[in-house]
């Protein structure tokens, strides 16, 4: 643990590039392409920290196959600190575990939110924060939703996953984002997942005269499912299959993106639960 701690200390304050993974609908395969984007960026050398924000599920742990001990309701009542509570995922990344934390930060009081301050500022910001969250606009997806510089939109070719997503979009502009691109999961082919990205330009440039950008798409692939089941991410699993290798083309278009902001992790955090 003391390694673990040590090694998130190192973490110097730089640009960092705060992106939120989210869906209009469940079952889109969302956390799988958080998780797998979060090992792939960490395998270039940068730092990563892959926040698991879906407070019904936290299904991250169960697609990297580990156990958390803590989570935000140990630092919360002070029983951990932050560098306790994250799980080492791979050389460069790790996990924070949600819990219902989150939920309740929002509620403390201004002497313990003071102390929970204190103990995340001792965490320098990372290159890459990935937020997984919870799908639809609930109160709590809203608050990353407009913490968070950029957006990611996970959706399939189901009619419904493509209205759910443009909804998503609206939701989005509606609070000043412009940063929003679309991944198309479980896409027959390449073809079929820029249909569906067409079909969701079109309609949001006629209403809302904007068009989000196209990131790529993940096809349907049986050897995810053979890597859920083993609990170990596709990418460390099978990574040569399509999908690891459309992940891999994902992650390589957002780090040839230039990071817009620097904010150390403390003024995210205080970004979030602003009260």
């Amino acid at each position: 643990m003391s390694d673990q701690a040590t090694g998130l200390r190192r973490m110097v304050s730089k640009n960092t590039r705060y992106i939120v993974v989210t869906s209009g609908k469940g079952g889109v395969g969302k956390t799988n392409i958080s998780v797998n984007l979060t090992l792939v960026l960490a395998k270039t050398g940068k730092e990563v920290m892959l926040f698991d924000a879906d407070l019904g599920l936290s299904s991250a742990d169960l697609v990297l196959g580990v156990a958390p001990k803590y989570s935000m309701n140990d630092l919360i009542e002070g029983r951990k600190q932050l560098s306790e509570i994250c799980i080492r995922i791979a050389e460069n990344a790790v996990l924070v575990p949600a819990g219902s934390g989150f939920e309740r930060l929002a509620e403390l009081s201004d002497r313990k939110f003071s102390f929970i301050e204190r103990q995340l500022s001792e965490i320098k910001a990372p290159d890459y924060i990935i937020i997984d969250t919870a799908a639809g606009i609930g109160k709590n997806v809203t608050r990353f939703l407009e913490a968070s510089d950029e957006a990611i939109i996970v959706l399939t070719p189901e009619p419904s996953s493509m209205t759910d997503a443009y909804v998503m979009i609206k939701l989005l502009k509606k609070r000043g984002k412009n940063n929003i691109a679309l991944v198309v999961n479980m896409a027959k082919n390449e073809s079929e997942a820029k249909s569906v990205f067409e079909h969701i330009s079109n309609i949001s440039k006629k209403f809302l005269d904007f068009t989000p950008s196209y990131l790529g798409f993940c096809p349907k692939d049986q050897l995810l499912s053979k890597a859920v089941r083993k609990r170990k991410p596709i990418i460390e699993s099978f990574p040569h299959s399509p999908f690891s290798r459309e992940i891999v083309k994902i992650a390589g278009k957002i780090s040839r993106e230039p990071i817009k902001r620097k904010r150390g992790f403390i003024d995210f955090m205080k970004h979030l639960f602003a009260r």
